[in-house]
């Protein structure tokens, strides 16, 4: 099952260990040659049943719903907090140690273009937080943390979400 690392833009994580933000993006090119076309994620997406879960490293640590968009693939996961590893990767997205996200994946259709293959239709077994992702843009660019420590904190806060959009 391949992986590949995607544009993922955290727009809030809360103290819950909920999250938001887009695992992956059209029409961008990852250091493996992959460039996901546009709806390559719906007709799986609506035909699963079963919702992918959300690992670090390969080891579960939640649950991911998955949503198409115009601009990618959205991802809303929830880190079960009870497991020690999610409360790791808590911290590490809390602390923007771990800015990645990956997909694993089955290709249902592709077709090259040039050296670049074109995903058409791709069947997403699981999400990944992950450190170093394949795709240069896969960086998490926002994190709205549930409360901020002090006014000094909440303006800084406010100040790089505009600086790097807060918009999925």
């Amino acid at each position: 099952m391949p992986n590949s690392a995607f544009a993922f833009e955290i727009k809030s994580l809360t103290e819950a260990g909920e999250f938001s933000g887009l695992a992956s993006v059209y029409d961008v090119r990852d250091l493996q040659g992959d460039i996901v076309a546009k709806g390559a994620f719906q007709k799986t997406l609506s035909a699963s049943r079963q919702r992918p879960l959300l690992f670090e490293h390969h080891d579960t640590i939640g649950i991911v719903a998955l949503e198409d968009s115009e601009r990618g693939l959205i991802a809303r996961g929830k880190l079960t907090l009870g497991v020690q590893k999610a409360k790791e990767a808590y911290l590490l997205l809390k602390d923007r140690a771990i800015e990645g996200m990956s997909i694993g994946y089955e290709t249902i259709k592709s077709d090259f273009e040039g050296e670049n293959r074109i995903l058409r239709e791709v069947k997403i077994w699981e999400v990944s937080l992950t450190t170093f992702p394949a795709n240069p843009a896969a960086t998490v660019t926002a994190i709205k943390t549930a409360r901020a420590t002090s006014i000094t904190a909440a303006l800084d806060e406010l100040r790089n979400g505009i600086l790097r959009g807060l918009e999925v």
